[in-house]
């Protein structure tokens, strides 16, 4: 019948919008996780500049 047609047309809306929403969060986690390892990338890569600097410095305070 109609009626059976129309819900089964509004259950399958729905179940597409549900899709949609949970790929657009998945994009989202994926932007954010990626957009934070960089972040720690640089970090780590800030600091072991920092360190390396400091040990030549050191290496140079303590030569003769």
């Amino acid at each position: 019948t109609a009626d059976a047609q129309m819900r089964a047309g509004v259950e399958q809306a729905k179940a597409d919008l549900a899709r949609a929403v949970a790929l657009a969060a998945q994009d989202v986690a994926r932007d954010v996780a990626r957009r934070q390892a960089t972040q720690w990338l640089a970090y780590g890569m800030a600091v072991g500049a920092a360190l390396v600097v400091t040990g030549i410095a050191i290496g140079r305070a303590l030569a003769p």
